[in-house]
């Protein structure tokens, strides 16, 4: 059975079986067993966001990249949904460790 594991459960994980969803994706995966690349082109408006990161520079006089903000912020959003979290043993252990999953 695949499970992930949750903080809040037994020693920090709680273990919930994957989604209907999930289940698909790694069976899909196992089939195609090559490397797992999705291409995306994608156009942002960052006008905001740099307007943001001069203001922080200039008020705490400290470093702060677009990258550093964009990694936090899909950081943080990982981090507000467990779920983003699941992984298999059967997947982690077939890709390689250059592959993201």
């Amino acid at each position: 059975m695949n499970v992930r594991k949750r903080a809040g459960g037994r020693n920090g994980y709680q273990v919930e079986p994957f989604t209907r969803l999930q289940r698909q994706a790694i069976d899909w995966l196992d089939l195609m067993q090559r490397r797992h690349i999705v291409h995306a082109l994608l156009e942002v408006d960052v006008t905001g966001v740099r307007r943001a990161i001069r203001a922080y520079r200039r008020a705490l006089d400290r470093p702060l990249s677009l990258t550093t903000f964009v990694v936090a912020c899909v950081a943080r959003a990982i981090g507000d949904d467990p779920h983003m979290h699941a992984y298999t043993a059967r997947v982690a252990s077939s890709c390689s460790s250059t592959t993201w999953m």
